[in-house]
């Protein structure tokens, strides 16, 4: 057997052990493709404009006033550099409150419907729609199709290749054609959207192996000449967290016995945030559960999905001193080549136009096991139609 029959041959069996995964994978991938365009759109039609006009009320203020409202603590607070924009608070199990900056009035909630729906994509993508303790279950066989993804492509660009470079081929292999039969259909189908999706579909999936696997997340690194981060350690069980979890003390505008917020001087500390980067678009803060601990503020300066415009800041709660500033020149390569896997894998480090690349090879994705399996299954081993 020679080499091209035995690359056949491996990416024969991977087509049929993990296609049905990869399919999976990528349809919702393709549901996920403009997620982030999907809910700001869905979420604005539940609060509509904000009249900007006046002095903005204080976080402190505003995040007392709304924890009182609602009786309950948000777990991030995000505001944008756009005045006619709310302020954004998210609580428990990912609700959202857009809030007035101006008047502190709660104008709409999260599209909650809108919202599901992508947890659920998520949750098909990424564990294969499982939950709780099955969870790990999911993410190994979706990790396991990633790879066989990987096989898949690197191998079906070189079975692809032809012994002879010919014009004839080459405009077999670029355009979708009407054929005489359903398996010459097929192989076109197959053939033209490998053609055309082969380079997006590599950076796609080789990102999601290397998030899938902590070898290939620590690989990363080494190519670059840097050790790999320490782990966090395994989650505790649940509710043992928030049992271990010390009382945060009372504090301004608190709801009396849930652990009340005390944001104290958080005003201060903001506008040292603001001025740290120009032209900035959004700082995100996440109140501590500690009372008194560091202050850290995530600062984007793009559209949310560009990793070498976003940057961290942390700062002393009690002196309002820098503790540290991680922007993305300031990580060695590793990191920054990670965080490039990050927002390549949705396309999204690449804005709107990268979304699309990246939407565009997920329905390919989905057509290449579709017609994979139909060339190799059900004409291949079944023999079905005959004939074809």
């Amino acid at each position: 057997m020679n080499f091209r029959k035995t690359l056949f041959w491996i990416h024969f069996a991977a087509g049929l052990t993990a296609g049905l995964v990869v399919l999976v994978m990528s349809v919702t991938g393709l549901l996920l493709a403009y997620q982030r365009q999907i809910v700001a759109w869905a979420d604005r039609g539940q609060w509509g404009a904000v009249q900007s006009g006046g002095e903005r009320m204080s976080i402190e203020t505003l995040v007392a006033q709304v924890s009182r409202t609602k009786s309950a603590n948000p777990s991030a607070v995000l505001v944008r550099s756009d005045r006619e924009m709310p302020v954004e608070l998210t609580f428990a199990r990912g609700e959202v409150s857009f809030v007035n900056p101006y008047t502190g009035a709660v104008l709409g909630e999260g599209s909650q419907s809108v919202r599901a729906f992508f947890r659920t994509m998520t949750s098909w993508h990424r564990y294969l729609g499982r939950e709780g303790q099955s969870r790990p279950i999911g993410r190994a066989i979706t990790g396991a199709g990633n790879l066989a993804f990987l096989v898949l492509v690197t191998t079906g660009i070189y079975l692809w290749w032809p012994k002879s470079l010919t014009w004839q081929w080459l405009r077999a292999a670029v355009a979708f054609r009407r054929q005489a039969t359903s398996k010459a259909r097929d192989w076109n189908w197959h053939t033209v959207s490998g053609f055309w999706t082969a380079i997006p579909l590599f950076f796609i999936v080789i990102s999601a192996v290397v998030m899938s696997y902590p070898w290939a997340n620590d690989l990363l690194y080494r190519m670059t000449g840097n050790e790999p981060p320490a782990r966090a350690a395994a989650p505790a069980a649940p509710g043992a967290a928030a049992a271990q979890r010390p009382e945060v003390q009372a504090g301004a505008g608190g709801a009396a016995g849930r652990g009340a917020l005390n944001l104290a001087g958080l005003d201060a500390l903001w506008v040292r945030a603001e001025g740290k980067e120009a032209g900035w678009q959004s700082i995100t803060f996440r109140p501590p559960v500690r009372p008194g601990a560091q202050a850290v503020f995530a600062i984007d300066r793009g559209n949310g999905g560009q990793p070498n415009l976003k940057s961290t800041l942390t700062l002393d709660w009690k002196t309002g001193d820098e503790v540290r500033f991680q922007s993305f020149e300031s990580n060695n390569a590793g990191l920054r080549l990670r965080q490039w896997m990050r927002w390549t894998h949705t396309g999204e480090a690449g804005g709107l136009l990268g979304q699309t690349i990246g939407a565009i090879a997920c329905f390919a994705g989905s057509l290449l096991v579709i017609t994979g399996i139909a060339l190799a299954m059900i004409r291949r081993i079944l023999g079905w139609p005959p004939g074809t």
